[in-house]
């Protein structure tokens, strides 16, 4: 028996159960210890002796005091001094934000708001916990306590709208069950025909919505109609979409913001400086009164983080980007980055409505700017670098609307008027479908050129063209004169469903004024047939209902 485990056994004699907590609350078992302590060292003393067992040569130390074990804690003292010093001092953060102090994420305001609810909650479990105990649930004593799951910095869904389809469903059936009444009742037909189900226009709105559709088809349309180059066209200035870019430039090896931007968005800007003898960088500016904030709701909301330079990159950049207050951050810290680059050429960077320059150049003409996206604002700057002397322009940048405003001046009206980023698109009738529809309708072609020119009123003989043109959009072989007859001849005896109609001449006089002022900077809200929205703006109609044109029907 070795010498601990007999220093054991002698031990379990003397001392009673519970170690050294029995012997010191038990009086006995204390004095036993007392007076048996000299014995028991005196036999452990014998033992050796008669073993000859002899005392260690070796150091008895720590096992973590070697050489390598004290590198490691060092190691992991600097790391952690080094943390904390990039983490800052959290009581001087002065924001109103609740935020995570590694990855600098912030909680949506709805979840900070919980904070304060915090106490009741728990006011309330313990009452319902009392109320239990008096029922006489023993039981329930014993049962563990359910938690309040909260998480604060967890990504909101994009709760997908599951009832919508069953809206229209009903939508329809009313839609129906009204045309049968009307037609019960000897109402005037012509009339019914008039007005819509709802305020939102079922062929102009998805669920109350803007209904969007694929802008980049027309794209594709305009590049079969030309030939591409081979090669990028020689160019004394660049101007270049910042918002693309940095789209284009996820984070590769980059741990911190401050990486991202020296390893992956400044080595790509100091390639454009060298090449050509002027790069402006626009970004686009985020408000939340803004018409396309609707929009952009649909793309989903990302993980909010405070962007700061030795904030880390979150992992997934896309979802970063979702969010409109985090792309302000970034846009406003890569333009701070930009200017304090050392180029013989000039680049200028915008900075929400302010410009900024790597040299000392006026910036008059181009700011303050109340050009909200970039799409526009990039013309500002093409204007005043040709007024500098720039004989040739190059624009990159992967925006439809770009592509339209800076190639033709006859399809800006059409662009708009067959949906864009805040003007609703016809429901089923697609970019390509109404291209299509301009190649067999050549009177529009003049009334697209007109209204590209953002005219202040629009002519009886122009609406009635768009009318039409809207009508072969549904039905190219159709006869019907204007969209309230043709909705008639659809729906009563072509039996089209109601989703599948041309909206009415009110809801498309209405979707007329949005997309006239489309082309016209700077866009003007409180013009158009949109009204505020938990999302922004979102469309509406104040087109009169079925009970209050048609009182046989009430």
């Amino acid at each position: 028996m070795a010498i601990d485990q007999a220093h054991e056994q002698a031990n379990a004699v003397i001392k009673t159960d519970g170690g050294a907590i029995g012997i010191t609350e038990d009086p006995s078992a204390l004095r036993r210890w007392m007076v048996a302590g000299p014995e028991v060292s005196h036999l452990v003393a014998q033992y050796e002796a008669a073993s000859e067992a002899k005392e260690t040569s070796e150091h008895a130390s720590h096992h973590e005091q070697t050489q390598r074990a004290q590198k490691v804690f060092l190691e992991r003292v600097k790391n952690l001094s080094h943390v904390m010093t990039d983490m800052g001092n959290p009581f001087q953060e002065d924001s109103r934000d609740l935020l995570s102090l590694d990855t600098k994420d912030i909680a949506h305001a709805s979840a900070a708001e919980l904070i304060a609810t915090h106490y009741e909650k728990g006011r309330a479990r313990f009452q319902e916990f009392l109320k239990g105990m008096e029922g006489e649930n023993v039981s329930k004593f014993y049962e563990p306590i359910k938690k309040n799951q909260i998480d604060f910095f967890r990504q909101e869904p994009v709760s997908a709208d599951s009832s919508k389809e069953k809206i229209m469903k009903k939508d329809c059936q009313l839609f129906s069950k009204l045309f049968i009444s009307c037609q019960n009742r000897e109402c005037d037909l012509n009339e019914f025909f008039r007005h819509e189900n709802h305020p939102f226009p079922a062929a102009l709105s998805d669920g109350g919505k803007l209904h969007t559709c694929q802008k980049s088809q027309l794209a594709a349309i305009l590049e079969t109609l030309v030939k591409i180059p081979d090669m990028g066209p020689e160019a004394d200035c660049i101007i270049i979409d910042g918002s693309a870019l940095v789209n284009s430039l996820p984070p590769r090896t980059s741990k911190t913001f401050e990486d991202y931007a020296a390893l992956d968005v400044l080595p790509t800007i100091q390639a454009y400086s060298t090449k050509y003898k002027r790069t402006d960088i626009v970004f686009d500016v985020y408000r939340p009164s803004s018409l396309k904030s609707e929009t952009r709701s649909k793309r989903g909301r990302g993980v909010r983080r405070r962007v700061m330079s030795t904030s880390k990159v979150p992992s997934n950049w896309w979802n970063f980007l979702r969010d409109s207050d985090n792309k302000t951050e970034i846009f406003n810290f890569l333009a701070d980055k930009i200017t304090q680059m050392s180029a013989t050429n000039i680049i200028i960077v915008t900075k929400e409505e302010d410009a900024a320059s790597n040299h000392l150049i006026s910036l008059a003409k181009m700011a303050p700017c109340s050009h909200e996206e970039a799409d526009t604002r990039i013309f500002v700057h093409a204007r005043q670098a040709v007024e500098e002397g720039c004989k040739s322009i190059l624009i990159k940048a992967n925006d439809t609307d770009v592509l339209v405003i800076a190639k033709s001046k006859g399809i800006l009206f059409f662009h708009a008027f067959t949906g864009c980023d805040v003007v609703s698109a016809f429901c089923g009738r697609g970019k390509k479908t109404a291209w299509q529809t301009w190649d067999i309708c050549d009177e529009a072609s003049d009334v697209f050129s007109k209204l590209s020119q953002y005219p202040p009123t629009i002519d009886d003989a122009d609406m009635k063209i768009l009318e039409n043109f809207v009508v072969m959009m549904y039905e190219r072989s159709s006869t019907a004169d204007g969209v309230d007859n043709a909705r008639l001849d659809m729906f009563a005896r072509k039996q089209r469903p109601y989703e599948a109609i041309p909206p009415t001449q009110a809801a498309l006089l209405q979707h007329y004024s949005p997309a006239a002022c489309r082309p016209a900077p700077p866009f003007l809200p409180t013009t158009w047939s949109v009204a505020p929205g938990s999302a922004g703006m979102l469309p509406c109609s104040m087109l009169p209902g079925f009970t209050s044109s048609l009182p046989a029907l009430q």
